[in-house]
């Protein structure tokens, strides 16, 4: 049996509407060396222009549908939108729901901005090294497994 030693690294976002840090993220899923890393995006809403654009060795998990998934009729996509602000208010209050749906456990979870920290902070996995914005480097510096000091 091969053990996997790589670093499980989770990254949480909001959505992946058009922006900077949604580009700053997928050139960090894109150039992270795939032998090192085992890299997981979560993303509260799956909505926005790059929803789609993750590489192919990324793993994606959504909590809720984006608006892109929505129906077309008005009074549905009210209530759509009601159970998925519930949801995600649901899961703010109960982080173990998240992690279930996440099913691992990570060695790095990182909040790509400071409004994504949160629920990185409020994760049931105690063990893993936490971080707002990308800074992985230091991140992995710390854990003393892939980054050793210069």
């Amino acid at each position: 049996m091969v053990k996997n030693d790589k670093i499980k690294v989770l990254f949480r976002h909001r959505s992946m509407e058009m922006g900077g840090v949604e580009k700053v993220m997928l050139s960090l899923l894109n150039n992270l060396d795939r032998e090192k890393f085992e890299l997981t995006v979560c993303l509260n809403i799956n909505q926005g222009e790059l929803r789609d654009e993750f590489p192919d060795h990324v793993r994606k998990v959504y909590l809720t549908d984006g608006k892109e998934d929505l129906s077309e009729n008005a009074l549905l996509q009210k209530i759509q939108l009601i159970r998925r602000n519930l949801r995600l208010k649901q899961i703010q209050r109960q982080p173990a729901i998240a992690d279930k749906l996440l099913g691992e456990k990570y060695d790095v979870e990182i909040g790509m901005t400071y409004g994504d920290f949160p629920a990185v902070l409020n994760s049931t996995n105690r063990n893993s090294k936490k971080s707002a914005g990308s800074t992985l480097k230091s991140i992995c510096r710390s854990c003393n497994r892939w980054f050793p000091e210069s």
